[in-house]
This record gives C-alpha cells, sequence and structure tokens, in this order.
C-alpha cells in the first residue's frame, strides 16, 4: 500500500518536538522505509544547507524539462512562470526553494505553500520510490509578493549533504530497530549527518558515503527485515554510493 506521507511527516514532526528540534535523531526514530529515510534525510540535508527554524517541509526545486514542460522563467514584472518537475512529497511540502535561470545568473528564491499561483501534480509512478509523493509545481504568474529572495548558499554541496544525511540517518535507525553497531561508527554517524557545507571535510564525507553503502549492502537480509521496500527501492543506495567514489 502506499505510503500517507502526510502521516509520516506528522510521526516526524511530532520526533522532532521530542528530539529538541534534532532533525537527524528525528529522522532516526521514525524511518522503517526507503522512502522514508529518503524523505527524513532530504529534510536534514535542507536544514544543513539553509538556516531553517521551523518544523516545516521545505524541498530545493532545480529539475525542470519533465514532459517538455517549460522551465520557470522571471518576467519583468517579477511574476514567475513555468513548471518545476521534481519535488518529493510534493503535496505536502510547506515551502520551496527555486532556481530560476542557470550559472552565474541563477537566482534562488523562497516560497511558502500553498500560494493560489502554485499548483501541485504528482508523477507517474515507476516502480522506483513510489511511496515517495513525487511531484511537480506549476507556477502561473506567482507573483513577487509571494515569494522572496535568497541570500547566496552552497546549493552545490547540497548532493553531499543529502548523501551523508540519508546514510546517517539509516545508520542510527538500523541500531534502533536492532543491529549492532560500533561506538566509533555512531560517533561518525552523527557527525557526518550534522556537519555543515563549510565543516564538512568532503573526502572524508565520501569515505563515509561508499563505505556505509557497501555495510548496508553485505546485510541485504537484515535491511530487507528492516525496511519496507528494500528490494524496491534499494537502487536509492546505489544511487547515493555513486557520491563516495
Amino acid at each position: 500500500m502506499p505510503m500517507a506521507l502526510t502521516s509520516y511527516k506528522e510521526r516526524w514532526q511530532t520526533a522532532l518536538a521530542a528530539a529538541d528540534g534534532s532533525r537527524l535523531q528525528a529522522g532516526a526514530q521514525t524511518v522503517g522505509s526507503l522512502a522514508e529515510g529518503f524523505l527524513a534525510g532530504y529534510q536534514l540535508a535542507m536544514s544543513r544547507t539553509l538556516p531553517l527554524d521551523r518544523p516545516d517541509w521545505t524541498a530545493l526545486a532545480v529539475s525542470e524539462g519533465f514532459n517538455d514542460l517549460p522551465a520557470l522563467t522571471r518576467d519583468d514584472e517579477g511574476a514567475l512562470t513555468g513548471s518545476k518537475t521534481w519535488i518529493p512529497a510534493v503535496v505536502d511540502m510547506d515551502a520551496l526553494v527555486v532556481r530560476v535561470g542557470r550559472g552565474s545568473d541563477a537566482m534562488f528564491f523562497w516560497i511558502d505553500l500553498p500560494h493560489p499561483a502554485c499548483a501541485s501534480e504528482l508523477r507517474p509512478k515507476e516502480g522506483f520510490l513510489d511511496d515517495l509523493g513525487l511531484g511537480m509545481m506549476h507556477f502561473d504568474q506567482l507573483p513577487a509578493s509571494g515569494y522572496r529572495a535568497l541570500e547566496p548558499f552552497p546549493v552545490r554541496a547540497f548532493p553531499l549533504m543529502e548523501a551523508t544525511s540519508f546514510f546517517a540517518i539509516l545508520l542510527l535507525a538500523s541500531e534502533r530497530l536492532g543491529l549492532k553497531l560500533s561506538a566509533s561508527a555512531l560517533e561518525v554517524a552523527y557527525a557526518m549527518g550534522q556537519a555543515s557545507p563549510l565543516d564538512i571535510e568532503v573526502g572524508e564525507a565520501k569515505t563515509f558515503v561508499a563505505h556505509t553503502a557497501n555495510w548496508l549492502q553485505t546485510h541485504d537480509e537484515a535491511m530487507r527485515q528492516s525496511f519496507q521496500g528494500w528490494d524496491q527501492d534499494q537502487r536509492l543506495v546505489s544511487m547515493y554510493a555513486q557520491l563516495g567514489a
């Protein structure tokens, strides 16, 4: 059965409050599937990349072009029109960080949701992370009053923040579910799941990603018993592992 994302979001936010705002702990205490692991890791990565002080869910929306939908543009009056085409748990997001333009001309804007000029749409399921609620957001003349510009932030570091967050949460969740990890492994997981893009050592982070992916894959049967959707969605582990290469 598809995961009720709103139900997971509520469990995550309850755990977040109990963990005194630690998104790492909230994820470790709640994930029961790889889709939930992705969502918890994604929200942790967002908070490590941007200063987030609310328990809301936020997504970084940069992907465009699916089904030849138009890219997001900004007209002379500041209105945003177009589509972002890869957003996890799109109907449960409280805010988006969208990119307009590319390269040195790129601008990033914060959009609080819902907004009448923004319409979400789920993407077709493809047999991978089908419980993720993957979708798109379409913008129809979103006025300048509906968003705010963001100061530069380390957006290029986000994929590594995402991978280290996901693997740190899965390691800590594995410990919660009964798999034994060494004290040093847990210490590294905590460190890698909390460091900011400015503080993290890239080489150490890549090593952590590669080693953790290998550990998870060599404990295949335990992962299958611990995390719903392991057989269908474990390609996510391999995809993140490429960042450790």
